[in-house]
Protein backbone atom coordinates (compact mmCIF):
# COMPACT_ATOMS: atom_id res chain seq x y z
CA UNK A 1 0.00 0.00 0.00
CA UNK A 2 1.14 3.44 -1.13
CA UNK A 3 0.95 6.08 2.01
CA UNK A 4 -0.30 9.73 1.01
CA UNK A 5 -0.27 12.06 3.60
CA UNK A 6 -1.52 15.94 4.11
CA UNK A 7 1.13 17.68 6.12
CA UNK A 8 -0.21 21.49 5.76
CA UNK A 9 -3.33 23.59 5.00
CA UNK A 10 -3.61 27.39 5.18
CA UNK A 11 -6.47 27.63 2.30
CA UNK A 12 -9.16 30.24 3.42
CA UNK A 13 -11.74 28.36 2.26
CA UNK A 14 -15.06 27.22 4.85
CA UNK A 15 -15.83 23.86 3.33
CA UNK A 16 -12.93 21.45 2.22
CA UNK A 17 -12.73 17.69 0.65
CA UNK A 18 -10.03 16.29 0.80
CA UNK A 19 -8.61 14.42 -2.46
CA UNK A 20 -8.96 10.68 -2.86
CA UNK A 21 -5.68 9.16 -2.26
CA UNK A 22 -4.60 10.75 1.00
CA UNK A 23 -4.50 8.00 3.50
CA UNK A 24 -3.89 10.26 6.21
CA UNK A 25 -3.77 13.39 7.70
CA UNK A 26 -0.63 14.55 9.58
CA UNK A 27 -0.16 16.52 13.04
CA UNK A 28 -1.31 19.68 13.04
CA UNK A 29 -2.69 19.82 9.35
CA UNK A 30 -5.50 22.25 9.93
CA UNK A 31 -4.72 23.28 13.47
CA UNK A 32 -6.17 26.91 14.12
CA UNK A 33 -8.02 26.88 10.36
CA UNK A 34 -10.84 29.25 11.91
CA UNK A 35 -12.63 29.74 8.42
CA UNK A 36 -13.03 25.85 8.27
CA UNK A 37 -16.73 24.93 8.33
CA UNK A 38 -16.37 21.41 7.48
CA UNK A 39 -14.12 18.47 5.50
CA UNK A 40 -15.31 15.63 3.47
CA UNK A 41 -12.71 12.81 4.34
CA UNK A 42 -12.50 9.96 1.94
CA UNK A 43 -12.64 6.49 2.65
CA UNK A 44 -9.07 5.54 2.29
CA UNK A 45 -7.86 7.66 4.89
CA UNK A 46 -6.96 5.62 8.35
CA UNK A 47 -5.06 8.03 10.32
CA UNK A 48 -5.68 11.73 11.71
CA UNK A 49 -2.53 13.22 13.38
CA UNK A 50 -2.35 14.48 16.93
CA UNK A 51 -3.91 18.10 16.65
CA UNK A 52 -4.85 17.56 13.07
CA UNK A 53 -8.10 19.80 13.47
CA UNK A 54 -7.66 21.55 17.31
CA UNK A 55 -8.89 24.76 17.39
CA UNK A 56 -10.84 25.16 14.13
CA UNK A 57 -13.67 26.95 16.05
CA UNK A 58 -16.31 26.99 13.63
CA UNK A 59 -15.69 23.45 12.19
CA UNK A 60 -19.48 22.07 12.57
CA UNK A 61 -19.15 19.24 10.59
CA UNK A 62 -16.88 16.24 9.71
CA UNK A 63 -17.21 12.34 9.09
CA UNK A 64 -14.79 10.17 9.59
CA UNK A 65 -14.51 7.34 6.79
CA UNK A 66 -15.32 3.58 8.72
CA UNK A 67 -11.16 3.29 7.84
CA UNK A 68 -9.73 5.51 10.18
CA UNK A 69 -8.16 3.44 13.03
CA UNK A 70 -5.88 6.13 14.91
CA UNK A 71 -7.02 9.58 16.06
CA UNK A 72 -3.91 11.64 17.73
CA UNK A 73 -4.05 13.47 21.11
CA UNK A 74 -5.99 16.46 20.95
CA UNK A 75 -7.05 16.06 17.28
CA UNK A 76 -10.19 17.71 17.73
CA UNK A 77 -9.21 19.99 20.61
CA UNK A 78 -10.77 23.62 20.55
CA UNK A 79 -13.43 22.98 18.31
CA UNK A 80 -15.54 24.60 19.83
CA UNK A 81 -18.74 24.47 17.32
CA UNK A 82 -18.51 20.80 16.60
CA UNK A 83 -21.82 19.24 17.24
CA UNK A 84 -21.72 15.60 16.24
CA UNK A 85 -19.16 13.22 15.64
CA UNK A 86 -19.38 9.23 14.89
CA UNK A 87 -15.70 7.66 15.77
CA UNK A 88 -15.78 4.46 13.52
CA UNK A 89 -15.87 1.24 14.95
CA UNK A 90 -12.55 0.52 13.82
CA UNK A 91 -10.99 3.07 16.81
CA UNK A 92 -9.32 1.40 19.12
CA UNK A 93 -8.38 4.32 21.84
CA UNK A 94 -9.36 7.35 22.55
CA UNK A 95 -6.33 9.57 22.78
CA UNK A 96 -5.40 12.31 25.68
CA UNK A 97 -7.55 15.50 24.67
CA UNK A 98 -9.05 14.14 21.76
CA UNK A 99 -11.84 15.82 21.81
CA UNK A 100 -11.43 18.34 24.75
CA UNK A 101 -13.01 21.33 24.50
CA UNK A 102 -15.94 20.89 22.01
CA UNK A 103 -18.12 23.08 23.40
CA UNK A 104 -21.17 21.74 20.80
CA UNK A 105 -21.20 18.37 22.13
CA UNK A 106 -23.81 16.88 23.44
CA UNK A 107 -24.51 13.15 22.94
CA UNK A 108 -21.41 11.15 22.38
CA UNK A 109 -21.39 7.35 21.58
CA UNK A 110 -18.49 5.35 22.17
CA UNK A 111 -18.35 2.30 19.59
CA UNK A 112 -17.67 -1.39 20.22
CA UNK A 113 -14.04 -2.09 19.82
CA UNK A 114 -13.26 0.80 21.87
CA UNK A 115 -10.69 -0.20 24.72
CA UNK A 116 -9.59 2.74 26.48
CA UNK A 117 -10.36 6.49 26.96
CA UNK A 118 -7.77 8.13 28.27
CA UNK A 119 -7.33 10.98 30.42
CA UNK A 120 -8.60 14.47 29.41
CA UNK A 121 -10.86 12.96 26.38
CA UNK A 122 -13.54 15.05 26.48
CA UNK A 123 -12.92 17.16 29.11
CA UNK A 124 -14.34 20.80 29.54
CA UNK A 125 -17.31 19.92 26.92
CA UNK A 126 -19.77 22.32 28.42
CA UNK A 127 -23.08 20.93 26.82
CA UNK A 128 -22.13 17.39 26.65
CA UNK A 129 -24.73 15.26 28.33
CA UNK A 130 -24.85 12.10 27.31
CA UNK A 131 -22.44 9.35 26.65
CA UNK A 132 -22.79 5.75 26.40
CA UNK A 133 -19.37 3.26 27.23
CA UNK A 134 -19.58 -0.25 25.43
CA UNK A 135 -18.44 -3.37 27.99
CA UNK A 136 -15.34 -3.46 25.71
CA UNK A 137 -13.50 0.17 27.17
CA UNK A 138 -11.81 -1.81 30.27
CA UNK A 139 -9.82 1.88 31.15
CA UNK A 140 -11.04 5.57 31.42
CA UNK A 141 -8.21 7.61 32.44
CA UNK A 142 -8.37 10.48 34.66
CA UNK A 143 -10.55 13.68 34.19
CA UNK A 144 -11.45 11.88 30.87
CA UNK A 145 -15.28 13.63 31.67
CA UNK A 146 -14.14 16.89 33.90
CA UNK A 147 -16.49 19.61 33.76
CA UNK A 148 -18.77 17.77 31.52
CA UNK A 149 -22.33 18.60 32.76
CA UNK A 150 -23.43 14.66 32.27
CA UNK A 151 -26.83 14.12 32.94
CA UNK A 152 -26.87 10.30 31.33
CA UNK A 153 -23.99 8.01 31.23
CA UNK A 154 -24.99 4.17 29.70
CA UNK A 155 -21.96 1.32 30.82
CA UNK A 156 -22.97 -1.84 28.89
CA UNK A 157 -21.71 -4.46 30.36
Amino acid sequence: MRFRTLFDYFGPETDVTIPDGVTGISDYAFRNCRNLKSVKIPDCVVSIGSSAFAECENLTGITLPDHVTYIGDSAFRGCRSLKRIAIPKSVTEINKNTFCECDGLIRIVIPEGVKSIESLAFANCGKLQNVSIPASVTEIGKNAFFDCPLRYVICYT
